[in-house]
């Protein structure tokens, strides 16, 4: 059996060991003791650097906040405003909330449009409500659009998480944020080539494929690939990547088990709480044939 971790944003500058010894002592924290994981063959292929150059080299979404999105990259801009669209109304936000923050804005409108201002706002409303989630969502917009839409940054991350996914061997994949994204598109892939892999389970947590912007990017079919056997997400209320949703058959598609997991505080999309929790922790031992 082999246990495959596909990380998410936030590891420039970490490594594979690093995020292997991470998720497993959290995984085996929540689950009590060691629970198949040290019989598997665990690989955690690491991109982060990678992406983020690349990235880098497509558009710069930090730079929304002081200066909008208008620049070259409309695409970009239009991905971005799209998805904060979404996450502002998962979060709450009217229209009026969001007339109040333009006017509290100091952001000055000379060379932004309608759109960068209101994005501006959106984002600044939202780091109110929680300080980590306005420029958390930027960072991953930014880069779930540059490996959705520009085939050489796909293909180099996927490269890289390719080898990972060995055929002829069982697999539990744990995708997180965007690494979710990355895994499924494989899965999927191999899928329609007839190569479908053989996956035990699936565990996506912070994931934004309910994002309609990312679907679009990812393009159809929306599904459990062949192959799959059980797929299991996870999301928090307050984790506005996932909008606060899990993934049925109305945001995504049908077949997949859903997990709400409360996790308090700011950091509501940390790849840690998730794997924290006990019923996700226990299904992936599960599958491993640890419990």
């Amino acid at each position: 059996m082999r246990l495959v971790y596909v990380h998410g944003i936030r590891n420039e500058g970490s490594s594979s060991a690093v995020i292997q010894r991470a998720w497993t002592q959290w995984i085996e924290g929540a689950a009590g003791g060691p629970c198949g994981i040290e019989a598997a063959a665990v690989v955690a292929p690491f991109y982060g650097d990678v992406l983020h150059a690349l990235q880098r080299e497509v558009t710069r979404p930090e730079d929304a906040i002081a200066q909008g999105l208008g620049g070259e990259d409309t695409e970009a801009a239009e991905f971005m405003w799209s998805a904060f669209e979404e996450i502002a109304q998962a979060a709450g936000f009217s229209a009026d909330t969001i007339q109040t923050e333009l006017a509290r804005s100091d952001v000055v409108p000379m060379g932004l449009t309608p759109h960068d201002r209101t994005l501006i706002a959106m984002v600044r409303r939202l780091e109110r409500l929680s300080p980590l989630q306005g420029r958390l969502a930027l960072r991953l917009l930014g880069q779930a659009h540059a490996y959705l839409t520009k085939s050489w940054v796909a293909a180099e991350v996927d490269a890289i998480v390719t080898p990972a996914l060995t055929p002829g061997e069982p697999l539990v994949v744990v995708g997180h944020s965007l690494g979710s994204v990355v895994a499924y598109k494989l899965l999927r892939d191999f899928a329609r080539r007839g190569v479908a892999r053989d996956v035990r389970l699936f565990v996506t947590v912070g994931s934004p494929l309910a994002i309609r912007c990312v679907q679009g990017a990812l393009g159809r079919p929306w599904h459990r690939p062949s192959g799959m056997a059980c797929w299991l997400n996870g999301f928090a209320l307050n984790d506005f990547v996932t909008l606060g949703s899990g993934l049925t058959d109305r945001t995504f598609a049908p077949g997949i088990e859903n997990r709400e997991v409360t996790i308090p505080g700011q950091d509501a999309h940390a790849v840690r709480r998730y794997l924290s929790d006990p019923a996700i922790a226990g299904a992936i031992c599960e599958a491993l044939g640890g419990l």
